[in-house]
């Protein structure tokens, strides 16, 4: 009957390795449990219009107010919204464009009166969110 043996390596520089690979993994794995804790504050996205009655066939400015943390972010990769009347199948995106303060905007002149959709599609620090309103616009 054959025997299997098994043994610890001997070499000190081997066992050395070994250590040094296990240490390693554990402190990188911490490492992105920081950055996650991080990134993880949400991206707050609020949706207004100036003015806040549009009317129809008046220039109105939609503004995406985006925050984290309660402070503005200034450095969104992109805000666009996305706008169509209620019922109809066509949707028209518009992209933002900075302000200031967090405030990303549009002017947009509503062709007609009736109930708008509209959502701010907003990707800032690797979070996508997208808020929708409703608005009334009228005569």
């Amino acid at each position: 009957m054959k025997r299997l043996i098994v043994s610890a390596p001997k070499n000190p520089v081997v066992i050395l390795f070994f250590l040094l690979f296990i240490l390693s993994a554990c402190s990188s794995q911490e490492e992105q449990s920081a950055q996650t804790n991080q990134v993880m504050k949400l991206v707050k996205v609020e949706v207004k219009l100036n003015p806040e009655e549009a009317k129809a066939k008046q220039k109105t400015e939609i503004q995406a107010i985006v925050t984290q943390d309660n402070e503005p972010v200034e450095d969104a990769d992109e805000v666009k919204f996305e706008i169509w009347k209620e019922g109809d199948e066509k949707h028209e995106t518009i992209k933002a464009a900075h302000r200031k303060d967090g405030i990303y905007a549009i002017n947009k002149t509503f062709t007609e009166e009736g109930i708008y959709n509209i959502i701010a599609h907003t990707n800032a620090r690797s979070l996508h969110t997208m808020p929708k309103i409703q608005v009334t616009i009228g005569k």
